[in-house]
């Protein structure tokens, strides 16, 4: 059997600190694996080899790192267990190294690995215990082409080559505990942080529902989760409202906000519905890009081909034993999947977050039956000042009544007085005048009279209309020549610009009645100017414009003066009961029309109605 070995003492020693440089330094057990096999190999000469780590819980090997060897040749040696009847289960059981120098003494004292030799070295192998302080850390097993054989001076190289990666992987063990533990602190820092955050935020917005709800959803989002969706249950209990919708791409969350608002999820659906019946959390650690709610929906499915799911974590929000609703969490990066501390972490913060949205509610019903109060409080005032302004308009209403009644008939007693007279003396000389005057004081009491049934009648909806053919141009001569009189005493020029015609289907004695209140008003205040009456036709519309050179009106008295009883000068100084604007108001919107004014004071007024023509 031939002996393969170093030539000199001093390629040995200069091997070994090879090995121990390359050791150096190395804080990674997977990097630190990687050198311990690559360079134990090359230092020991060997041309395959296998480094493999105990488990004292499981009781295992773990295949680790591997050179040399086919797949096919591992398959069965990635986990061992510790009683195994093979070397390299023998030499972490007893701590002590083997070395076989042929194929023949490797399966007579091993048969059981006889199969696997065949896709392996036939020469040489050894097997040798990577221990430290008496504790077995695993194995590193060797194997050559060639037999051979290990003098004391091999085995005390090879044994020196184990002790260095013994104590590398121990450092590389320690170095990862540690670092281990440092991020667990930082974990559970940024845990604490968040909850504490939470508390104070829910705190913040414990008034605002929508406040807390976003609150809940930022906590989450970034800290904990790729995305954040918070549905609430509908009164009904029967949907799942989405209220918020928040994620670290900011491309996704209206994509994620339709598709809720489009395709509503039923209360009892999927894993949120399995969270609502339980009222516990739902994990899935490895979603593997499945469907974020439905599969069945379009809406749900364009959302799984853009944001493969990877990771699911459903919470509910519980409030003793009612369900309020529930918070997905979803996660999109493969190699970081939800965890069982997650799952705990995301339940304190909705144990949090239940407690403040139920306090907004409560506040939120509070302030509704607060606003409710106010409002009736409001109503209440209104319809009492209403009432008394209503009360206080009739008063006047009536004393303005009274006083336009009485004038008509002051007039009349007198001239029927007057008649008695005459005719008691046997003369008729005066006769004629004094039925004049009965007469017209008589129509101006009908014309009072009529004012008050139309107004009657619109208050009930009883104002009819009679459509025919109508000119509007003929109705402003006739009006104007049956005003010239009053004109000339109100000391007023009548102007008129009328076209040849202008026919509409209108109400002719309601039209007429429109033109002589606008005329009547436009003599009573026009304090002797000119008063202008024009008619303008145009494609489907009639338009009278009615304008006087008189007192004009406030702006403030604008919006009013087409309301009933409403004036815009003291009745003292100008008669009238404040129903001849309110009424023609009504008729001409009755028409299908509109009227309107431009005023100020001292300016005079213009008043102008269109009229659709058919």
């Amino acid at each position: 059997m031939a002996q393969v070995r170093p030539a000199d003492a001093q390629e040995l020693l200069e091997r070994l600190q090879t090995v121990t440089a390359a050791l150096a330094g190395v804080t990674s057990l997977a990097r630190c694996a990687d050198v311990v096999l690559t360079q134990g190999l090359e230092a020991l000469g060997g041309e395959a080899g296998m480094l493999m780590l105990l488990d004292p819980e499981r009781q295992v090997l773990e295949l680790v790192e591997s050179r040399g060897y086919p797949e096919q040749a591992l398959d069965g040696w990635r986990t061992i267990p510790l009683e195994a009847p093979i070397l390299l289960a023998e030499t972490a059981r007893t701590g002590a190294p083997i070395f076989l120098g042929t194929r023949e003494e490797t399966v007579q004292r091993y048969p059981a690995i006889t199969d696997a030799l065949k896709h392996t070295q036939n020469g040489a192998r050894v097997s040798l215990p990577l221990v430290l302080e008496g504790r077995v850390l695993g194995t590193l097993g060797v194997s050559w082409a060639q037999e051979r054989t290990f003098d004391e001076e091999d085995r005390a190289f090879i044994l020196a080559v184990a002790s260095q990666g013994a104590l590398a992987l121990e450092h590389a063990q320690l170095y990862e505990r540690e670092r281990t533990a440092r991020e667990e602190a930082l974990m559970l820092a940024a845990r604490l942080k968040v909850l504490a955050e939470a508390s104070r935020a829910f705190a913040a917005e414990q008034q605002d529902l929508r406040g807390v709800l976003q609150t809940v959803a930022g906590q989450l989002t970034g800290t904990l989760a790729d995305g954040c969706i918070l549905h609430l249950l509908s009164p009904d209990g029967d949907v799942l409202v989405p209220e918020v919708v928040a994620h670290v791409d900011p491309e996704a969350v209206q994509p994620l906000w339709e598709a809720l608002v489009q395709a509503p999820i039923p209360a009892g659906a999927g894993r949120l519905g399995v969270a609502l019946r339980s009222g516990g959390s739902v994990l899935v650690p490895q979603a593997h890009g499945g469907p974020w709610w439905s599969a069945e929906e379009p809406a749900h499915l364009e959302l799984h081909a853009r944001f493969p799911l990877h990771s699911l974590l459903v919470v509910p929000l519980r409030m003793g034993s009612r369900v309020l609703g529930a918070f997905t969490l979803t996660r999109h990066r493969p190699a970081q999947p939800f965890t069982r501390e997650d799952q705990q972490l995301a339940e304190d913060v909705a144990d949090r977050a239940t407690l403040a949205i139920d306090n907004a509610y409560a506040y939120s019903r509070e302030r509704e039956a607060r606003a409710h109060a106010e409002a009736a409080a409001r109503r209440a005032a209104r319809l009492t000042e209403e009432a008394r302004r209503a009360v206080q308009v009739r008063d006047e209403f009536l004393s303005v009544a009274s006083h336009e009644l009485k004038t008509p008939l002051t007039p009349l007693s007198l001239r029927a007085q007057a008649l008695a007279r005459e005719l008691a003396a046997g003369s008729t000389r005066g006769a004629a005048v004094h039925v004049e005057v009965m007469q017209r004081q008589v129509r101006k009491l009908a014309d009072l009279v009529e004012g008050l049934l139309d107004v009657s009648r619109v208050g009930e909806g009883r104002l009819s209309l009679a459509r025919e053919l109508v000119c509007l141009v003929d109705l402003v001569r006739e009006v104007v020549a049956r005003h010239e009189q009053e004109a000339q005493k109100a000391g007023c020029a009548l102007e008129l610009s009328l076209p040849e015609e202008a026919v509409g289907q209108w109400d002719r004695l309601r039209l007429e009645q429109v033109v002589v209140n606008l005329l009547t008003n436009a003599l009573k205040y026009g304090a002797g100017g000119p008063v202008r009456l024009a008619v303008e036709s145009d494609t489907g519309v009639a338009r009278l414009v009615v304008q006087d050179a008189g007192i004009g009106i406030d702006p403030r008295d604008v919006p009013r003066i087409f309301e009933r009883f409403e004036r815009a000068v003291s009745s003292r100084n100008y008669g009238g009961m404040g129903l001849g604007l309110y009424i023609s108001r009504q008729l001409v919107e009755a028409l299908g029309g509109t009227i309107r004014v431009d005023s100020r004071p001292g300016a005079g007024a213009r008043f102008t109605v269109e009229l659709p023509r058919n």
